[in-house]
């Protein structure tokens, strides 16, 4: 599907760059399936690991904003497009909450330190009513567990590679935690193979996921809260 960005956002015409010989597309790939995302000209390519101010999002769609010495960049939140345009799209009665979840109200601890994703992953598992506490690294997460009580979380979702505490050094602190050891506790990272994986099982976590699949994400909350409560159970 070739979805055009000023339509979603309201910027004005759209199908200016179909009018040229060559078309315009941001390729997004989600859940295995590509989309292309139409703009009228793409100017530059660029990596960054600045903070975006989210106080000004004037519409849905948008993240936030970049500020620079030359320039303030509005950043579009494609994500949240791809799901919007999912959900419109997709077959009745189908709902990507897998049904044993639909009904938990699951309190989670979910710990990352890039704006994007914070935003982003809160966003998926808010639609799917979960009440979602934030923690921007390791050691404010460890503060967090320590000042909370054992009914305040269900589960700690965590990102690995962040600032002052990592994920790895998080996930071994918790699991010796005098309260907090058995609590369940995912990884969601870029950075995902097997052998990641394997690492990350072996430090406590109880997943190990890659980021931007939200399917996935539920599915394995799903089967982790599962799991626990049979553990419990037992």
């Amino acid at each position: 599907p070739i979805l055009a960005l000023n339509d979603i956002l309201s910027l004005g015409v759209s199908g200016v760059s179909a009018e040229r010989e060559m078309m315009s597309l941001i390729v997004l790939q989600k859940a295995g399936r590509f989309f292309g995302i139409e703009v009228d000209e793409i100017l530059d390519v660029l990596n960054t690991a600045e903070n975006m101010d989210e106080g000004v999002c004037d519409r849905p769609g948008l993240l936030g904003n970049l500020m620079t010495p030359e320039e303030v960049v509005v950043v579009v939140d494609a994500l949240h497009i791809l799901d919007e345009f999912s959900k419109k799209h997709a077959p009745a009665g189908r709902s990507e909450v897998p049904a044993t979840l639909r009904q938990r109200e699951l309190k989670i601890l979910f710990v990352e330190d890039t704006a994007f994703f914070r935003k982003h992953v809160t966003t998926v598992l808010q639609r799917a009513g979960f009440k979602v506490t934030q923690a921007f690294d390791g050691k404010q997460a460890l503060e967090v567990l320590d000042a909370a009580a054992t009914s305040e979380f269900d589960l700690v979702l965590s990102d690995i590679e962040m600032p002052n505490m990592n994920g790895m050094e998080l996930v071994g602190a918790v699991r010796k935690h005098p309260r907090w050891a058995g609590v369940p506790m995912l990884a969601l990272t870029t950075k995902f193979n097997a052998a990641h994986a394997e690492e990350g099982r072996r430090a406590g976590f109880d997943a190990y996921l890659e980021k931007l699949n939200q399917e996935i994400l539920l599915n394995a909350i799903d089967e982790v809260m599962k799991a626990t409560r049979t553990r419990r159970a037992g």
